[in-house]
């Protein structure tokens, strides 16, 4: 997916739970690198999604979609390319098990 349409799509109420999305209404240029941050070197949006209930299906979306560029779901994209890689790792372990 292009840069642009992860923009439209981070942007879209399409799904159901984006209404309860913290980010819904801020400024987009948040979420884009390079992450504006604090003056503790934390990601401004870190503490939008800190608080977000939805937090975690954001963060599944991202991890679906490929999303390599926006803060979404609480990290980074390297952060999600790390969560992908474990998650992966997870399911061939229950799948060895079965």
């Amino acid at each position: 997916m292009s840069r642009i349409g992860l923009r439209i799509r981070h942007l879209s109420n399409s799904d159901p739970w984006r209404r309860h999305a913290r980010c819904l209404g801020k400024p987009y240029e948040l979420f884009e690198q390079p992450f504006p941050v604090d003056e503790d070197g934390r990601p401004l949006a870190q503490a939008i999604c800190e608080a977000c209930p939805v937090a975690a299906k954001c963060l599944d979306q991202a991890i679906d979609e490929g999303d390599d560029t926006t803060y979404r779901g609480g990290m980074t994209p390297d952060e999600r390319r790390a969560e992908s890689r474990a998650r992966k790792h997870n399911r061939e372990l229950e799948g060895a098990r079965s």
